[in-house]
């Protein structure tokens, strides 16, 4: 899929409530430094959401074009794709 898709679909999207996620990531399920931790870091942000770690830190870094797909290798964003995918076929 590509980016731009993933961009319109959560556009406004901020601020809806993602329990599950956020069940997971207050759990100790995220990833503990580097890849986007880091960059979170580099803007000051102190606790990215699962929104900004795929709009701010993936969809922003990347052309309009790129393919976000199984080849992501981290484990959030994969998940965040898979609920994006199934959202994308129930609108659809």
């Amino acid at each position: 899929m590509e980016n731009w898709k993933i961009r319109n679909f959560y556009a406004g999207k901020e601020n809806v409530p993602c329990p599950l996620t956020d069940d997971l990531i207050s759990h100790g399920y995220r990833q503990k430094s580097g890849g986007y931790i880091k960059y979170a870091k580099e803007c000051k942000v102190d606790n990215p959401t699962q929104y900004w770690h795929l709009i701010e830190s993936w969809s922003k870094q990347r052309k309009d074009d790129a393919q976000f797909n199984k080849r992501i290798q981290c484990g959030e964003l994969i998940f965040g794709w898979q609920k994006f995918q199934t959202q994308w076929i129930m609108m659809n």
